[in-house]
């Protein structure tokens, strides 16, 4: 049967003028699942006890049933006059997500397989699968995706999608740009999974909604949404390499008031890690961490208006180096961080009409930094003080739905601020800069016959450093082969300002002075344009639905960023100028797969091929050639996970990552390394096992005990500089070494 994978049909009965019926899972009723009739748009919602009814159908029609979480049902039916027909309709579990609502493409909800750009969902579930303690460990576990520690003494770390770096990527709180610069260095580390949803992950140039400098990607993070009313609290404790202790507690709570018009959830993170020395110099490859953060996300739904208000504050102290007994100036070596965090936006929805409906969204970013960096009596203590704000509205509007199907415009404008001030005012470093990207966009998207899907877009952009108004248009398309494969394309130009990003704000040890960028007087805007090409494959069958995904990207850069030494003979620091370079180019490949058997075991796979050059090479060291390659960025990377039920309520999650070889700058200065050199790393396998057991206390509580190895092979970085003037920068591989964890988690 075409659809059966979708849903299970039995017609029962005929008489009357009307189509009744109940919608089920495998188990029991579905209360509000969707049932409509698509020629006519008639929609109802099934009650508590999933029985639904649609009166005054006649004629061929197409009944269709959805629910979140499960695969959509459809059934073209025939009523005579005077005829009536009961169904009993049981839905199948979404368990590749082929039906999952994500917002990221339109920042409508819509469901990812009418979604014409490449994206890819990390769900909540694929956190625990995976052991992932927070953001940067668990975007690893995404086709295309590669996150990476850049820092030996402070462990900063940034994501690369499709072999682009950090700032190449938008990530977004909720939909809003509020992830800074500045949060970059260690806020992918720093956000804990239990304040997640969901990550959606759009991969290359696929929207105009989100700001035109997302070029290599788009990842939205979705803060956690209210459950069923209750509470979960959890405790993890974890030995690192058999030295180092990390320990986690955490806990989430949901409550909706007596009208059922707002709900809200509240969580509450707080975590501890002694510091970690791989190589028995006195000083720490892992810094002592210590941090609290806490969340309130609210959400109230009345008549036509929709309000959803989000909050997080964090503070974490962060510390690397030796001597963690004494002062920061006291100790040899120290990178010490005070961060204070908060964030707070709002989204308000109001619905005109069931054609068209008006969005505004607001949000702020604030962080306040005590900080330093030096060696021992260094005047290393400086300040950062950031401030940015996201704000915009925008209008979408359904037309011409008598000849295409889902016609919808969005229109909007978009501000983004920010005022970033990073000052050590014994090194007479400063960082000042105030810019405010300002944005308006529009883009078409719908579809012909339910066959051609398509995003049309144009943004024009206004930055104070670039002297002119920057346009980028954006298209995607995917056309659908059959009812389980499809094609995709996209094509977008983006660009990025001349201003400090992410690692730019970074002061790294090397030889016994220090590594820091300075922003060339003369720096351009850099542009691109990107290309994706996918062919998607999701095949059914009665125990098993398996697919596969190929998708290809190309993204040509022009006067790229790139990094050259700067000559000083006067002091022992290491200084690094940003300018523009000629043309670069970055081309692969990803393969992805996934399988679900029977409902109890789910395997999925990612791997990329891809290939960075730079036409113009960068000189990087005064004292070697110039290299035409992109450091630090593999050739291939991947990753895997696997997890299945075994018994009595036992289940087993195996996952892994693997990184091929890369170029690693390496300066001269540690006693190992008397000469700069541009190393090539080996390949490394991070395997993760993880065996689960849950026990039901009662009808309201519930226990989930694991117990789980982090990198089981300890693939970790064996050739560390020692000493404190190491090249701290000078770090690749895994994020941590062997590491054994057990973890408790009670809901209630």
């Amino acid at each position: 049967m075409k659809y059966w994978f979708l849903t299970l049909l039995f017609p029962l009965a005929s008489w009357g003028q009307e189509v009744t019926g109940v919608v089920l899972d495998s188990e029991s009723p579905i209360p509000s699942a969707l049932v409509s009739i698509e020629e006519s748009g008639v929609e109802v919602l099934t009650d508590q006890n999933g029985k639904f009814t649609i009166k005054g159908i006649e004629g061929k029609n197409t009944l269709k049933v959805q629910s979140l979480g499960m695969l959509t049902y459809l059934n073209v039916i025939t009523l005579k006059s005077n005829q009536s027909k009961i169904f009993s309709i049981t839905l199948k579990t979404d368990f590749l997500n082929l039906e999952q609502v994500v917002v990221t493409g339109t920042r409508t909800e819509t469901k990812k397989s009418d979604l014409p750009v490449a994206l890819t969902v990390l769900s909540r579930s694929k956190f625990a699968e995976t052991g992932s303690n927070n953001l940067s460990e668990g975007l690893c576990f995404q086709p295309g995706l590669r996150t990476e520690v850049d820092c030996q003494t402070c462990n900063y770390s940034q994501l690369r999608m499709n072999g682009l770096g950090g700032a190449y990527s938008q990530i977004l709180f909720d939909s809003k740009p509020l992830f800074s610069s500045m949060a970059g260095l260690y806020g992918l580390e720093q956000l804990p999974e239990s304040m997640i949803e969901q990550v959606e992950v759009v991969r290359g140039a696929g929207s105009v909604l989100y700001g035109a400098n997302a070029i290599g990607g788009t990842v939205n993070i979705i803060t956690r949404k209210p459950e069923e009313k209750g509470a979960n609290v959890s405790w993890q404790s974890s030995v690192i390499g058999g030295a180092s202790y990390d320990h986690r507690l955490s806990g989430n709570f949901s409550g909706l008031n007596k009208s059922g018009t707002t709900t809200w959830v509240g969580l509450l993170n707080y975590s501890k890690r002694t510091p970690y020395d791989a190589n028995n110099d006195g000083f720490s490859e892992l810094p002592a961490t210590e941090s609290v953060s806490a969340a309130i996300n609210g959400f109230y739904v009345k008549n036509n208006w929709t309000v959803k208000f989000q909050s997080m504050g964090l503070w974490e102290d962060r510390r690397g180096g030796d001597q963690f007994n004494l002062k920061p100036h006291l100790a040899e070596q120290s990178e010490w961080r005070d961060t204070k965090l908060g964030v707070a936006s709002a989204d308000i929805g109001f619905y005109i009409s069931p054609r068209s409906d008006i969005q505004f969204y607001g949000g702020t970013q604030v962080i306040d930094r005590k900080h330093y960096t030096g060696l021992e009596g260094s005047p290393g203590y400086g300040t950062t003080n950031d401030v940015t704000i996201a704000a915009g509205a925008q209008l979408n509007q359904k037309f011409f739905e008598k000849y295409i199907n889902q016609s919808e415009i969005n229109i909007g404008y978009d501000l983004k601020f920010q005022d970033l001030k990073d000052e050590i005012p014994g090194y007479y470093y400063l960082i000042d800069q105030t810019t405010d990207l300002h944005g308006i966009f529009a883009q078409w998207s719908g579809n012909f016959h339910k066959k051609w899907y398509f995003n049309l877009g144009f943004r024009a952009s206004a930055h104070p450093l670039v002297n002119h108004v920057i346009s980028t248009p954006r298209f995607s398309s995917m056309y659908k082969l059959t009812d389980y494969q499809n094609l995709k394309a996209s094509w977008g130009m983006g660009f990025r300002p001349p201003q400090a990003f992410d690692t730019d704000l970074h002061i790294a040890f090397s030889g016994g002075g220090f590594s820091r960028v300075f922003i060339d007087p003369q720096l351009k805007e850099e542009t691109s344009q990107t290309y994706q090409i996918s062919y998607e494959f999701d095949k059914p069958s009665e125990n098993h639905i398996w697919g596969f995904t190929v998708n290809t990207f190309y993204t040509q850069l022009k006067n790229p960023f790139q990094y050259e030494e700067i000559p000083d003979s006067t002091s022992a620091n290491r200084n690094l100028q940003k300018v523009n370079g000629d043309f670069s180019t970055v081309y692969g490949v990803t393969l992805e797969g996934r399988f679900n058997y029977r409902e109890k075991w789910q395997f999925e796979l990612g791997y990329t091929l891809q290939a960075a050059e730079q036409n113009s090479p960068s000189q990087w060291s005064e004292n070697l050639e110039a290299v035409s390659r992109f450091t630090r960025t593999p050739n291939q990377y991947g990753y895997y996970s696997l997890s299945g039920k075994l018994f009595n309520s036992w289940r087993i999650s195996l996952s892994g990552t693997l990184t091929g070889p890369m170029l690693v700058p390496h300066y001269a200065g540690a006693p190992e390394q008397v000469l700069d050199e541009l190393f090539e790393s080996p390949w490394f396998f991070d395997q993760n096992i993880i065996l689960s057991k849950s026990f039901e206390l009662n009808k309201k509580k519930s226990l989930l005990a694991e117990v789980g190895v982090k990198n089981t092979f300890n693939q970790y970085q064996n050739d560390f500089d020692s000493g404190p003037y190491r090249d701290s920068n000078y770090v690749y591989g895994p994020a941590r070494p062997r590491t054994i964890f057990t973890k408790v988690s009670l809901s209630f």
